[in-house]
């Protein structure tokens, strides 16, 4: 038998839900993000680098994820 627990019992349900909730509200709130797909290829000074991740060269510092251009991070 299934029992409904109230916010008290069942914190860590409740805060994941809490925190999809905002990644969704954080995602859409930022206007704009979008255009910078857009952007890549006319910037003279990423579109290099940007046509290079395209075709799959291997570049050492950046790498495409989700359409968007980002530097990868490197651990010592």
């Amino acid at each position: 038998m299934i029992h409904h627990k109230s916010e008290v019992d069942n914190k860590v349900s409740d805060a994941l839900s809490r925190k999809v909730s905002l990644l969704i509200s954080l995602q859409s709130e930022v206007i704009g993000f979008e255009l910078l797909k857009e952007s890549y290829k006319e910037d003279k000074d990423i579109t290099e680098i940007w046509e290079k991740c395209l075709s799959r060269q291997p570049t050492k510092d950046f790498h495409i994820l989700d359409g968007f251009l980002q530097k990868k991070i490197g651990y010592v």
